[in-house]
C-alpha cells in the first residue's frame, strides 16, 4: 500500500464526549462504501477514549461496518458503574485514600489508587473486549496497516506513542516524546484513558502511565509518522467556541478551573496541531515546483461537533448516579461543571445523543468528506 493510498484516522480523548466519535465513524465508514472502498483505515491513531476506540476498530478492520455496529452497541450500553465504581464506600475510600497520602507523603511507586475515582469496571471491559490476536492477524492480512495509542510516563515525563505495524516503521525519539514500537495490549489503552487525578495510573512494564493527551504536542505526528497523507480527524469539542457559565461573573468554582484543565490537556493540542498543519500547507503550496523540501502537504478533514457538548451534558445531568451528583456539586455550581460533567457523564441517554449527533454532523458534510478517500497524485 502506497503512501498516497494511507489514509489515517485520528481520535482525540474526551471521556464519555468520546461517543461522538463513534457516531461519526459510523457515517464515514458508510460513505467509504458508497464509494467501494472497503479499508477505509489503514493508519488507526487515537489518545485516551479514542484509543480505546481505535483499537476497537483495528480489532474489526476485516470487517468494519460490523465492527462499527459492535462499538455502537458497546458504548450504548455502556453506564457509569460500568466505567468506574459509584458506590458511596468506594468513592469515600477513593477520597480519603489519597488525602491521606498526600497528608502524610505515602507516595511510594506501590501506591496505585492515587486518584478519585476507582475504574476497576472499565479496566474489567476494556480485558474483555480487547482482541490482541484480532488486531495480529488484520495487520498480516493488509487490512490494518498501522495502529498507535499515546501513553504518558509519570516517571520520565515523557509523551510515549505506542505503536504496532507490520511495517519497518523505525522507532523515534525527540524533545520529551518518543515513538516505540510495540505489541498493543489492553494495559496500553487503560494507561492512554487514564485521565489525571480522576482515574489511576497504570503500570506499564516498570513505570506509572498516564492519560495520552498529557504532553501530546503533535497528535496528528504518529499517524504521519506512519506514511500517512490524507487524514480525517475527530475532535469532540465544537471549534471556535467555549463554553461560559450564565449568570453574572464570579469568582471560579474548582469545577470550572477543572473543567477548563481537562479541556486544556484533552483537546487543545489536537485542534493546534491541526491549525499547525493548515499553516504549513499553505507554506508549501507557496514554494516554486523545484523547491527542496523535507515536508510535505498533508490533507485533513477535520470533524467537530456543530453542539456544545457540555451544554448538551448538563442538561441530562440528573441522570449521573448520586454519588457523583453530590461530588460535582461539592465543586461547583453545575452551569459551571458543564465540561466536566461531560467528561464522567457515560449514561445512555447522552451517549445515544452523542453518536446521534456525531453521525448527522459527518453526513452534513458528506461531500467534503469523500474528497478525503480520494489518494492525492
Amino acid at each position: 500500500m502506497s503512501h498516497n493510498s494511507r489514509l489515517g484516522l485520528v481520535l482525540s480523548g474526551g471521556g464519555a464526549r468520546s461517543a461522538y466519535q463513534v457516531g461519526a465513524v459510523k457515517a464515514l465508514v458508510e460513505i467509504a462504501a458508497s464509494m467501494n472502498i472497503h479499508y477505509p483505515f489503514p493508519v488507526l491513531t487515537g489518545t485516551s477514549a479514542g484509543a480505546l476506540n481505535v483499537t476497537y476498530l483495528a480489532a474489526h478492520s476485516q470487517e468494519i461496518p460490523l465492527g462499527v455496529a459492535a462499538l455502537e452497541k458497546l458504548w450504548g450500553d455502556l453506564s457509569t458503574g460500568k466505567v468506574y465504581n459509584i458506590g458511596i464506600f468506594s468513592m469515600i475510600k477513593s477520597s480519603l485514600r489519597l488525602i491521606l497520602e498526600l497528608a502524610t507523603a505515602d507516595l511510594s511507586p506501590e501506591k496505585t489508587m492515587r486518584s478519585l475515582l476507582d475504574t476497576s469496571p472499565l479496566r474489567e471491559l476494556i480485558q474483555k473486549e480487547f482482541q490482541a490476536d484480532a488486531i495480529e492477524q488484520n495487520i498480516k492480512l493488509g487490512h490494518l496497516h498501522s495502529l498507535a495509542v499515546k501513553a504518558l510516563s509519570y516517571s520520565t515525563g515523557i509523551s510515549t506513542t505506542f505503536f504496532q505495524s507490520g511495517e519497518e516503521i523505525n522507532s523515534w525519539e525527540y524533545e520529551l516524546r518518543q515513538g516505540q514500537k510495540t505489541q498493543i495490549t489492553a494495559d496500553h489503552i487503560l494507561a492512554s484513558c487514564a485521565i489525571p487525578i480522576l482515574f489511576p495510573p497504570v503500570k506499564l512494564e516498570n513505570e506509572y502511565y498516564g492519560d495520552g493527551s498529557l504532553r501530546n504536542y503533535t497528535p496528528l505526528g504518529p499517524a504521519i509518522k506512519m506514511g500517512s497523507e490524507r487524514l480525517v480527524v475527530v475532535s469532540v469539542r465544537r471549534l471556535g467556541a467555549l463554553t461560559a457559565p450564565s449568570g453574572p461573573p464570579m469568582s471560579p468554582s474548582p469545577a470550572r478551573i477543572l473543567g477548563i484543565l481537562l479541556n486544556t490537556i484533552l483537546l487543545d493540542s489536537i485542534e493546534l496541531d491541526y491549525e499547525r498543519i493548515i499553516s504549513v500547507n499553505n507554506i508549501l503550496s507557496e514554494l516554486p515546483p523545484d523547491a527542496k523540501t523535507h515536508l510535505r502537504p498533508v490533507k485533513v478533514c477535520m470533524l467537530a461537533p456543530s453542539k456544545d457538548l457540555g451544554e448538551m451534558a448538563v442538561k441530562e445531568a440528573h441522570r449521573l448516579p448520586r454519588t457523583i451528583r453530590y461530588l460535582i456539586r461539592g465543586l461547583g455550581r453545575t452551569s459551571e461543571a458543564a465540561d466536566l460533567i461531560s467528561y464522567l457523564l457515560f449514561e445512555p441517554t447522552y451517549i445515544h445523543q452523542l453518536i446521534e449527533l456525531g453521525y448527522s454532523d459527518t453526513m452534513d458534510k458528506k461531500e467534503s468528506v469523500k474528497k478525503i478517500f480520494i489518494p492525492t497524485e
